[in-house]
């Protein structure tokens, strides 16, 4: 279970950089009625932050032996990525 550990903690970390670097380098935000460009922005960054955090979390539980700390890991880790794909929709469908 270790190698797995590292390779969900690189992959996630990776992913997690790549929403941030995107938010930063690529992505074009406007104001709008609903939203402001700032708040977009600072948003999409803490979503990269979350992945990143959560990839985290879980490759740390995967790679210990407690079995208590994987169980906990892995509920943040889903309650923090179904928060994130649940703005990460509304933002999409508008």
């Amino acid at each position: 279970m270790r190698a797995a550990g590292w390779t969900v903690s690189g992959v996630g970390a990776g992913v997690g950089a790549i929403v941030i670097a995107y938010a930063f380098l690529g992505a074009t935000f406007t104001d709008g009625p609903e939203s402001s460009a700032g708040g977009d922005h600072a948003r999409m960054v803490l979503v990269g932050v979350t992945i990143a955090a959560v990839a985290l979390c879980v490759g740390a539980a995967l790679r210990r032996t407690e079995q208590w700390a994987t169980y906990v890991f892995i509920g943040l880790a889903s309650l923090l990525a179904i928060s994130a794909v649940w703005w990460a929709v509304g933002e999409l469908l508008g």
